[in-house]
């Protein structure tokens, strides 16, 4: 078995821990949590799980009480989503919120200037990535 498949495996059982929204963490883990998926799918090439991250990144950004690393994160994890479907209409929208937290840790181990350089690209603004 390679890393690949065995990081899938592992990834699997991650997601059998918690729903298929992430809902149940408390709003200042979910957004961490839906991270993974799309930092995983960046590693593997394997987007399946895409939707999820989606899903439960609205689910945060619909809560009334947040911190605002939260939100900053759960941006980040659309950031990351968009990057992955090479979605310039979302990279956007998501570069427009974050360009603020240049020079900032967004997400775990992630800087925001290496996701706003990954959105440039997408959107196809080669200057600025």
């Amino acid at each position: 078995m390679d890393n690949i498949e065995k990081s899938n495996e592992y990834s699997e059982q991650v997601l059998e821990l918690v729903p298929d929204t992430l809902v149940g963490l408390g709003v200042e883990h979910t957004p961490l949590a839906a991270a993974t998926i799309p930092l995983f799918a960046r590693l593997t090439g394997i987007t399946d799980r895409l939707a999820v991250a989606e899903s439960a990144t609205a689910e945060i950004l619909s809560s009334q009480s947040l911190p605002e690393i939260s939100i900053i994160v759960a941006k980040g994890v659309l950031a990351l989503v968009a990057v992955q479907r090479s979605d310039a209409v979302s990279a956007i929208e998501q570069y427009s919120f974050l360009k603020s937290e240049r020079g900032t840790l967004l997400i775990g181990f992630v800087f925001a200037d290496r996701v706003l350089g990954l959105l440039a690209q997408t959107m196809g603004n080669l200057d600025d990535s």
